[in-house]
């Protein structure tokens, strides 16, 4: 699979239409939560990007044939919960589960638009403490 290094995958990863190609045949493994594990931040990325992707009620409308974050999840083997867990103009959170309860993931989108890079530079910088 080909991975898509254009500047437009990079500014609008929810445009995209290869969700979890590189998370294919990789499993993601809920019990280990304790350690880095190249699998699950296949998983994890994915979700990233997934989360970008906007639906009718963020949209007017969309061509025929969209798959939505909920169809794209269903046929992985997850969902994403109803509602939004967090929402505040584009800034918006969702929950995204497997059947089986095992594992959750919750999942924030930010910057989305030249006026969130605005928003974005009102945050105050501190020190890092370490």
């Amino acid at each position: 699979m080909a991975i898509d290094r254009t500047l437009q995958a990079l500014l609008n990863p929810g445009e995209a239409e290869d969700f979890f190609s590189l998370a294919a045949g990789v499993t993601f493994e809920s019990s280990v939560c304790d350690r880095f594990l190249p699998a699950n931040a296949l998983w994890l990325a994915e979700f990233c990007r997934l989360i970008y992707r906007q639906e009718l009620d963020e949209v007017a409308s969309r061509p025929a044939g969209h798959r939505t974050r909920r169809q794209w999840l269903t046929s992985h083997g997850w969902t994403e919960a109803t509602g939004h867990h967090f929402q505040a103009g584009t800034t918006r959170a969702s929950l995204f589960t497997r059947p089986a309860g095992d594992v959750a993931v919750l999942v924030f989108r930010g910057t989305l638009g030249p006026g969130d890079f605005l928003i974005d530079l009102q945050v105050p910088l501190r020190p890092w403490t370490g």
